[in-house]
């Protein structure tokens, strides 16, 4: 009975814990990030993020009521980013569709001297800007369209 319990201890644990990281995943993640850093805008994302994604609400609701008409693949950041058009200087890595997207992340967090960073990670001109909230602070003083030009 006790091993039961074990298996299903080890099995729920395997998904909080982030599976070892080799150094060679490390130096690829690093020389992944710093390549994709030099670029106008990038965005570390994933893209079942549930804090990141957005609703599409649809325009031709009923009686005033408005009903979900899709979920979107992007991320807010993203769409923030877009609205301001960076769609063509902006380069997006889902790290959850990445072979290295765990040591990328880990990277992302080393780099910017955390123990962990979350999504999105919105880096303009090589400098780290943080995340969704972080880039609507940034929208709502208006310093970003400044940050982007």
């Amino acid at each position: 009975m006790s091993s039961i319990f074990g298996a299903v201890r080890s099995y729920a644990r395997s998904f909080f814990s982030t599976p070892a990281i080799s150094q060679e995943q490390v130096a690829l993640a690093k020389e992944t990030v710093e390549s994709l850093i030099q670029s106008p805008v990038v965005v570390f994302s994933k893209s079942y993020c549930p804090y990141c994604a957005i609703l599409s609400l649809s325009k031709g609701a009923r009686d005033g009521q408005l009903t979900v008409d899709m979920l979107t693949a992007g991320t807010e950041a993203k769409n923030i980013l877009s609205s301001l058009g960076q769609s063509s200087r902006m380069k997006v890595l889902e790290l959850n569709q990445e072979q290295n997207g765990s040591a990328i992340q880990r990277y992302l967090a080393e780099r910017v001297g955390a123990a962990k960073v979350t999504v999105p990670q919105v880096y303009i001109k090589g400098q780290p800007v943080g995340g969704c909230s972080d880039l609507k602070k940034l929208q709502a003083e208006g310093k970003l369209t400044s940050l982007l030009a």
